[in-house]
């Protein structure tokens, strides 16, 4: 049933006591769409890490990463969860690195978070930071040039930024 093309999530929620294949539920391309965390969050009656897949970082796929809130780790610690995709999170904290410095966080995608601050780069100097990336960042700043003049910028991406101006 879950290869179905036409597989619908409703399916699972109107009859719920079915023996479902997990597996390829969430390899559905209806189902993986749409599969995020909420779905897992709100629906814990369901066995999602079933079929050698024993983890939520299993049962994401990476466009589903970006609404994910540290909070979920949280309440699922005893879960693999994959912090290179959580990096990517539009929710993204750099308090969560506070929180969990131990975690292989990706440097490269936190610095296209739409969100980013150069504060972050001097909390984290020795990172692997982006700096072509951080040339795009909506909040970017020809100071943040002056800070780091030896990082490789994307001087296209600036003179295009409607934050840039020379003074």
């Amino acid at each position: 049933m879950g290869l179905n093309k036409n597989f619908s999530i409703e399916w699972l929620l109107q009859y719920p006591d079915k023996n479902w294949n997990f597996f390829y539920i969430k390899s559905n391309i209806n189902t993986k769409k749409n599969f995020n965390l909420s779905l897992i969050k709100n629906y814990p009656q369901f066995k999602w890490n079933t079929y050698n897949n024993t983890s939520i970082k299993n049962n994401l796929y990476e466009p589903n990463y970006k609404d994910y809130d540290i909070r979920f780790y949280y309440q699922y610690h005893d879960e693999e969860h994959d912090f290179k995709f959580i990096s990517k999170s539009s929710k993204f904290d750099i308090d969560w690195i506070k929180q969990l410095p131990d975690k292989d966080w990706d440097f490269k995608n936190i610095s296209q978070n739409p969100n980013f601050d150069i504060e972050w780069v001097k909390l984290y100097p020795d990172k692997e930071w982006d700096f072509k990336n951080i040339s795009s960042s909506p909040n970017f700043k020809i100071e943040w040039v002056k800070l780091y003049p030896d990082k490789e910028w994307d001087f296209k991406n600036i003179s295009s930024s409607p934050n840039f101006k020379i003074e």
